[in-house]
């Protein structure tokens, strides 16, 4: 009659009587387990890509057919991402299967599953780790990079006054602008050369008319027409050079014609009747400078938009192979987890 009787009817009949209990009071994770087995791989992981890097710096060589190429460096590095990713996280899915306690009255699927929730749980946690370390030490050299960057700062902006200052006198622009050195090729000329040697020849013909004169050798006569003899040189020096203006100009309009598929014609035919009178050339000649300059302008920015393309595809293909390392990464560790937990039950490996 009594069996009959609900477990609440048995509790009111008998009070020492107590349900039987389903549930563990212990959790499934072994937290402890899985934070020793984290620390084991991310430990590793910064091991093993220091070696990486270490032997890669080793391999390459600023010189010419000295060292690997780039190529196998880089397919060397992605193999051994995937060889750090399985050894890291193997070694700390083993050792959270071995640490982890030993589970009482429990299914031996239910095993199973809980180490391989101990490996994944390893590998994830040991992840985060490295990133977080990885990211301190990034944020420590750009602090540094920073500091070092004030002190450029400032012998920057020693170097762009001196340049403001060298535009003002006329001469060439900034040294660190690559785009002045199509300028000057537009604007070079041989003129300076010819006048300073014809001013050469005549100088002594000045000076002895002078002396012809009745001046005395070594007189203010034979002094004055020196000096004036070195500034009509400097003047015939500077006659074939551009104006910082003008030099500002073909900048913008280089600057605006290197951004379309071709060149506007106005802009060709502009440059070209500017570089005729700036250089004394004819027309034909200042048009097949100006063609030329463009065309070694159109070859820089077409190696620049493959240097950022093939920056592009490495960039992706590090991508790719790092979400295959770590997928590599996550089943090693989750399956050396089962392996150490059987060890540490005294199970037989499958």
């Amino acid at each position: 009659m009594n069996a009959s009787l609900p477990a609440s009817g048995l509790n009111s009949i008998n009070p020492a009587y107590r349900e039987p209990q389903n549930e563990s009071l212990v959790s499934g994770v072994s937290w402890a387990a899985v934070a020793g087995g984290a620390f084991v791989a991310a430990a590793l992981s910064l091991i093993l890509l220091s070696l990486g890097a270490g032997l890669g710096l080793s391999a390459l060589s600023p010189w010419p057919n000295a060292g690997v190429s780039v190529a196998t460096v880089g397919v060397a590095s992605l193999v051994w991402l995937i060889a750090m990713q399985f050894i890291s996280s193997a070694m700390g899915g083993y050792v959270a299967g071995r640490l982890r306690t030993k589970w009482v009255d429990v299914h031996t699927d239910e095993v199973f599953f809980r180490d391989t929730a101990h490996g994944f749980l390893v590998w994830a946690v040991g992840l985060v780790m490295a990133v977080a370390v990885l990211a301190s030490a990034a944020s420590s050299l750009l602090g540094g990079a920073a500091v070092l960057g004030g002190a450029a700062a400032t012998t920057a902006g020693a170097a762009v006054a001196g340049g403001a200052a060298a535009q003002m006198r006329g001469t060439s622009g900034t040294a660190g602008d690559a785009s002045t050195y199509f300028v000057d090729s537009l604007f070079r000329t041989d003129r300076a050369t010819a006048d300073n040697n014809s001013a050469r020849t005549d100088t002594p013909a000045r000076i002895d008319s002078s002396n012809a004169a009745g001046a005395p050798a070594g007189s203010t006569g034979s002094s004055t027409a020196a000096s004036t003899s070195t500034n009509m040189d400097s003047q015939r020096g500077d006659s074939g050079r551009a104006d910082p203006g003008t030099r500002a100009e073909v900048l913008r309009i280089l600057a605006n014609g290197l951004t379309r598929d071709e060149f506007p014609a106005a802009d060709k035919a502009y440059l070209v009747q500017l570089v005729a009178t700036r250089t004394g050339m004819s027309t034909a000649e200042a048009d097949k400078r100006v063609s030329n300059v463009l065309a070694q302008a159109q070859r820089a920015k077409a190696e620049a938009l493959q240097a950022a393309d093939d920056a592009r595809k490495a960039a992706s293909r590090i991508a790719l192979w790092s979400f295959l390392a770590l997928l590599v990464g996550a089943f090693t560790a989750s399956f050396a987890a089962t392996i150490g937990g059987r060890q540490r039950d005294r199970v037989p490996a499958l």
